[in-house]
């Protein structure tokens, strides 16, 4: 379909976890608990995923260099994932000190030219700030196109984190995707915001997008053995019909 992205390669998934900081008094308890969820969704869906734990704030500028010179050439997408504390304007915690979501992040990543017209998927669970907003302008000239940005909360507000269960921007979207991967990521936000309200949780998810398609997580799903089996069962009674 000429308006959907083709997801028929393996998609990258690279996922940004700190749960444990040189200040030990901001160590993220129930943060085991998404990096669990998340590796029981991506085990039901083509991808080749790679966690970074805990990372210094030199190991996610590397990181993050070495995903710019990458040949995404065999792959349909990328998805990032990123979970820790933040702060306002897209700053996010490491282990030692802090780097720029923007800059250090998304700007490497659309440098890429391999990931030229695919779509680059960004989740981010963090803290958005203390409720002030000022207006910051800085000038890029990567191309803007094909990128959803998802954030756990609204700009200037916080996000909620439960030590026994995880997070819910993550386990909730990502139990969303998983039950309704025929729906468009876009329309799963929204019901992620609709589930929200009616639980009166006092968080607002957030999400942009230049998206110039539509992307739908059914496409990346692995095949059951019941599918397959079913698949090849057709195929051979329609050999079988016509050898008759």
């Amino acid at each position: 379909m000429g308006n959907t992205y083709s997801l028929d390669k393996d998609a990258y998934v690279l996922i940004f976890h700190h749960n444990q900081f040189k200040n030990t008094g901001m160590n993220r308890q129930g943060d085991e608990k998404d990096v669990e969820r998340l590796k029981v969704f991506f085990d039901n869906y083509k991808a080749k995923t790679e966690f970074k734990a805990n990372q210094t704030v030199k190991n996610v500028k590397e990181t993050m260099r070495m995903t710019k010179e990458m040949d995404f050439s065999n792959y349909s997408c990328l998805i990032m994932i990123i979970m820790s504390h933040g702060k306002k304007h897209g700053i996010i915690e490491a282990y030692d000190g802090t780097y720029d979501f923007e800059n250090d992040v998304v700007e490497l990543i659309l440098a890429n030219n391999t990931l030229k017209n695919k779509p680059k998927l960004f989740f981010v669970q963090s803290c958005k700030g203390d409720g002030r907003m000022e207006i910051d302008s800085t000038s890029y000239t990567t191309n803007k196109n094909d990128i959803l940005k998802c954030f756990s909360a609204y700009e200037g507000t916080v996000s909620y984190r439960d030590p026994n269960t995880g997070s819910i921007f993550i386990q909730k979207l990502f139990n969303l995707i998983d039950s309704n991967p025929n729906k468009e990521i876009r329309e799963l936000m929204n019901m992620l915001r609709d589930e929200l309200v009616s639980e009166k949780i006092p968080q607002a998810p957030t999400d942009t997008s230049t998206l110039t398609k539509k992307f739908y997580f059914s496409a990346l799903k692995k095949k059951s053995v019941g599918m397959m089996v079913s698949s090849i069962s057709a195929t051979f009674l329609a050999l079988l019909w016509l050898w008759l």
